[in-house]
C-alpha cells in the first residue's frame, strides 16, 4: 500500500526532499551528520547576568524523543511537504519554551539561525527513519522516490553495524581507552563509506515549476539535487 500524496506537485517535491534528506542520514552519529553541513556541533550564549553556557547540538538531537513523545502524530504523518517544516517549528518553539530553560537564552538572529538548522537535520532524519520503518516492517510505500528509498536502505544496513560492533568490542577488549578508540576509529570509516558513492546513481528529476519553495529551505534550497 503506498501512503497518498495529495498532488502530483507535492509528489515531485517529496521526492526532492527525499533526496536531499539523504545528506542527513548519510553519516551514523549526529556530530558526523553536523560536519557534513557545515554546522557548528555547539552554541555559546549568555544569561542576563553575563554567564557563559554551551549548547550542544547533540542534546538537541537527543531531545527529540520527547519531543515526539509528547506529540499526537499519525503513524504514517512523515511526509516532509506536508508536515516537515511545521515540526521543525514545533521542535523550536518546545525546546526553547518547554524543555529547558537553558534554551531562552538563544536569543539573537544567528542563534536562532543554528538552532533551526540543527532543528532541521533532526527533523529530517526522524522523517526518513520513519519511512524506512514503515516501509521495512509493514511493507507500506512511504517514499515517493525509488531511488532514496534504496539508498536509505542501503545507509540503515550499514548504520547498524555500529551497535554490533560496540557489543563486540566490550566483549573482547578489557580497558575502556581501548574500546573507546577502536568505536571511534570505525565510526570515522563508517562515515566515510556511508558517504561514498551510491551503488546506483539517480535519474534526474523533472524540473520544479520556478519559485517552487521545499521543505526545509534553510538548508535544503540548491543544495544536494545533484545526486
Amino acid at each position: 500500500m503506498r501512503i497518498a500524496i495529495a498532488t502530483a506537485y507535492d509528489a515531485l517535491k517529496e521526492r526532492y526532499a527525499e533526496r536531499w534528506a539523504l545528506v542527513a542520514c548519510r553519516s551514523a552519529a549526529f556530530i558526523q551528520c553536523l560536519e557534513a553541513c557545515d554546522i557548528a556541533p555547539s552554541l555559546a550564549v549568555s544569561t542576563p547576568r553575563g554567564k557563559s553556557i554551551i549548547i550542544h547540538a547533540s542534546d538537541i538531537f537527543a531531545a527529540r524523543k520527547k519531543f515526539l513523545a509528547d506529540l499526537d502524530l499519525e503513524q504514517d504523518a512523515c511526509h516532509m511537504t506536508s508536515i516537515g517544516d511545521t515540526l521543525v517549528s514545533l521542535f523550536v518553539d518546545w525546546i526553547m519554551h518547554e524543555y529547558s530553560g537553558r534554551y531562552r537564552y538563544i536569543v539573537s538572529d544567528d542563534q536562532r539561525k543554528w538552532l533551526r538548522q540543527v532543528v532541521i537535520l533532526v527533523v529530517a532524519r526522524h522523517l526518513m527513519h520513519q519511512k524506512y520503518t514503515l516501509y521495512t516492517a509493514q511493507g507500506r510505500q512511504a517514499f515517493s522516490d525509488a531511488w532514496a528509498c534504496s539508498e536509505m536502505c542501503r545507509l540503515q544496513i550499514l548504520s547498524s553495524l555500529t551497535g554490533e560492533l560496540a557489543r563486540l568490542v566490550h566483549h573482547i577488549m578489557d580497558t575502556a581507552e581501548r574500546q573507546q578508540a577502536l568505536i571511534d576509529q570505525f565510526y570515522d570509516d563508517l562515515d566515510v563509506r556511508m558517504r561514498a558513492c551510491s551503488l546506483t546513481v539517480p535519474e534526474p528529476l523533472p524540473p520544479l515549476p520556478e519559485g517552487a519553495i521545499l521543505p526545509f529551505a534553510l538548508l535544503s534550497q540548491g543544495r544536494g539535487f545533484d545526486v
